[in-house]
């Protein structure tokens, strides 16, 4: 950090020269020994310059002091009042880049985390007479960040990656707060995530987690909540916090006993639309799905995810808290049924409306491996002596084969382009493999050994597309 001279009772901080090209500027952060070091001296520097104080909008300190207040009198956030640093706009480039990167986004990301609106954002960023904010433009790089396939230097810790965290960071310390610095944010943690970058991939989600409460987005799930927004405003703040959601569970896989940064969800919040009907801005004459609604056919992929992310986080709670009683064990019946529901009706979507359901099912897959065969000890105490006749069952063995079977889709041959595949799956491919590579060979296991096989191709293949396969 600069250092702090004193001089009469006041601060004085040496700043860094401000730098003239993008180049000039990310020269240091490429060096990955100084990176971190001279990130904390640009963002000190620009943020108590003489131009940034002079653009930067004040923030309402009532909006937490007394949100009440803050309401009554009608006060309102600020808009975004930095300008965007040459260090960005380099590395975005013109509007053909920018339209290229958006083509690959919405093609090859935007159908496994559906959350932001494909209509605002051609009408807003790709619009020549509606040059984007601050808040937009860190959007921008952030989809650019997300959009990054590894090269043959496998390295995520790229300038785009560098830029991208400064200019979050600028922001946050000019006090923005709003929709697209926390989208901005969920791109910045799945590239952590994807690409094993920890522990800045954890602190991101929490940090995601808090802004969007700060927003309310929590309360945007819940049945009653009255906003006064328009339905699309309201469907992609739901959206957000869904994703949201999702990666706070999915960071506590490898540890589910371990806090969440985000409540769990209850049976009566509302599920996101569906991604065909959100897209076209058609509005559905029916009520909203809910988790505790019955399944049908029509509820969409992204809402089949966040339903089996919920019951994921279920089985957390069940196998942190084990108690010897009936109730534990119905828990886990119930429980098991509805995962090997999902599975199903995941399978049926996928070949009645010719979706993609890997993810979804790699989710309902991971947790029913948490829930027979759970890591702790005293959990598998509590497994079930008597088990119903009708309780599913299906071995960890099975599990791996059928893993092995759904990775054929995104290898040489299948129907999914590599850079179509959500880093979602990475866990289970890791878990699966792990399983089959302690079977022990003999008869009737040829099948397992070339699952295996397969998964390890699968998980070789991904560090193409997430350096985290990888690791």
């Amino acid at each position: 950090m600069q250092a702090e001279e004193r001089n009469g009772g006041n601060c004085e901080y040496r700043t860094v020269p401000p730098a003239t090209t993008a180049n000039n500027s990310l020269s240091p952060l490429q060096q990955s020994s100084s990176s971190a070091e001279y990130g904390i001296r640009h963002v000190s520097s620009t943020s108590n310059s003489p131009e940034s104080r002079a653009t930067r909008p004040a923030f309402p300190p009532v909006f937490f002091l007394d949100a009440d207040l803050f309401h009554r009198a009608q006060l309102e956030l600020p808009l975004p009042g930095l300008t965007v640093p040459l260090y960005v706009s380099d590395l975005l480039g013109g509007t053909d880049s920018i339209r290229e990167m958006a083509t690959s986004f919405f093609s090859d990301v935007h159908p496994w985390i559906p959350l932001i609106s494909k209509v605002w954002f051609y009408n807003h960023l790709i619009n020549p007479l509606s040059p984007p904010r601050a808040d937009a433009t860190l959007l921008l790089i952030s989809i650019r960040l997300i959009t990054w396939v590894p090269s043959i230097f496998k390295d995520p810790y790229t300038p785009v990656y560098l830029a991208t965290k400064q200019f979050f960071r600028e922001l946050e310390t000019a006090g923005t707060l709003n929709i697209r610095g926390v989208q901005a944010g969920v791109l910045i943690a799945l590239y952590e995530l994807g690409h094993g970058i920890y522990p800045a991939a954890y602190v991101s989600v929490g940090l995601c987690a808090r802004f969007a409460v700060a927003l309310g987005f929590d309360k945007d799930i819940k049945r009653g909540n009255i906003t006064g927004l328009p339905w699309d405003k309201l469907e992609e703040r739901r959206r957000v916090w869904w994703a949201i959601l999702i990666l706070d569970r999915f960071m506590n896989l490898g540890n589910p006993s371990r806090m969440l940064a985000t409540a769990d969800p209850i049976a009566s919040d509302i599920l996101p639309a569906d991604d065909i009907s959100w897209e076209q801005g058609i509005i559905s004459s029916s009520d909203p799905f809910t988790i505790g609604s019955l399944s049908q056919l029509n509820m969409g992929r992204f809402a089949r995810f966040a339903q089996a992310t919920y019951h994921l986080g279920q089985v957390f709670k069940h196998i942190s808290q084990p108690r010897d009683d009936a109730f534990y064990q119905q828990e886990a019946i119930q429980l098991n049924r509805t995962l090997h529901a999902l599975v199903n009706l995941s399978q049926s979507e996928a070949d009645v409306r010719n979706l993609e359901f890997c993810t979804q099912t790699a989710v309902c897959y991971s947790a029913l491996l948490l829930l027979e065969y759970p890591p702790s000890q005293n959990s598998r105490d509590m497994t079930l002596d008597h088990q119903p006749d009708d309780y599913p069952v299906i071995s960890p063995e099975a599990i791996s084969r059928e893993t092995a079977s759904m990775s054929q889709n995104f290898l040489p041959g299948g129907s999914l382009a590599l850079v179509q595949v959500s880093p979602f799956i990475l866990h289970l491919l890791y878990q699966t493999i792990i399983i089959l590579s302690n079977v022990s060979p003999g008869p009737g296991s040829g099948d397992d050994i070339k699952s295996l096989t397969i998964l390890r191709g699968a998980l070789k293949l991904l560090t193409e597309r997430w350096l985290a396969a990888g690791i």
